[in-house]
């Protein structure tokens, strides 16, 4: 019965993307990479798998059922407009994990966007969001999400259980990576960017994790709050992290923040451009 009724709200749901994938187009390409490993929790066996995809199409489906048809997997890209020459703009996914047996599984999947080229000075900022019919619970004492850059966890974008907050209206839980809007720097970045999700999932599950990535540029506008605003609140984060540094609040390229960090961000101040 508890089968049945999964199966019945997952074919619901899955109504409601398709209506909404006929309605909504997505913006740019790219190509794409999800990496996963499905480990089963009674055998210990570990399921490890890859597909590269171009986002240009917006919706993927793997072509067959994964694992003797125990789990299916899906991918929507809702918006991508990030410009990976200029670091800026939103890419907007989708994640939808269906499946299991009566035993525990644990997922570990990266979903990552390629870049062509090395991106400097990016902040970046986002939010996640996930619906599931039962409680994820956090593994090995990873975080539930947080954002990569070249396949390393971004420091300050870790959310964990209990980051998440429940909105009645959507029935998804969801938590910001930084404060929201660009608002975490990034080191150089020479591959991808992306995010990582790592959870213990029960027994036949169902899990549709929603990403958002928004991006900035600080050479562009040194806004490191993302309220598109060059001020003091900028400059006091600026201020904390005088010293060695080659993170995007690096203005000046010199792997520190000193003097000539400070001239440009003060002869920055005001509005940035639209």
């Amino acid at each position: 019965m508890k089968l049945k009724i999964r199966v019945a709200i997952f074919v619901s749901v899955v109504g409601l993307i398709l209506a909404t994938i006929l309605q909504t187009s997505s913006l740019g390409a790219a190509p794409m990479t999800i990496n996963y490993t499905f480990t089963k929790i009674d055998t210990g066996d570990i399921l490890p798998g890859s597909w590269t995809f171009d986002t240009s199409e917006g919706y993927f489906e793997w072509p067959q059922p994964l694992y003797g048809g125990l789990v299916m997997m899906s991918i929507y890209i809702h918006q991508n407009d990030f410009d990976p020459s200029a670091g800026t703009g939103e890419l907007t996914y989708s994640l939808t994990t269906v499946g299991g047996d009566e035993y525990d599984w644990v997922l570990d999947a990266e979903i990552l966007y390629d870049v062509p080229a090395p991106i400097d000075h990016m902040m970046i900022g986002g939010k996640y969001s996930v619906l599931t019919l039962d409680p994820l619970e956090e593994y090995a004492n990873a975080p539930i999400a947080s954002l990569l850059i070249d396949q390393q966890s971004l420091s300050q974008s870790s959310i964990q259980n209990s980051n998440l907050v429940y909105n009645p209206k959507s029935n998804f839980y969801s938590a910001s990576f930084g404060n929201g809007e660009p608002s975490l720097p990034t080191p150089l970045i020479t591959q991808s960017l992306g995010s990582r999700f790592t959870a213990k999932l029960t027994p036949y599950f169902f899990v549709v994790q929603d990403v958002t990535i928004k991006a900035s540029n600080a050479s562009q506008c040194p806004d490191f709050n993302g309220d598109r605003l060059v001020d003091s609140a900028d400059l006091a984060i600026l201020l904390g992290a005088y010293g060695p540094n080659s993170s995007a609040l690096d203005l000046s390229n010199d792997s520190q923040i000193n003097g000539a960090d400070l001239g440009i961000l003060l002869g920055s101040f005001g509005s940035c451009p639209s």
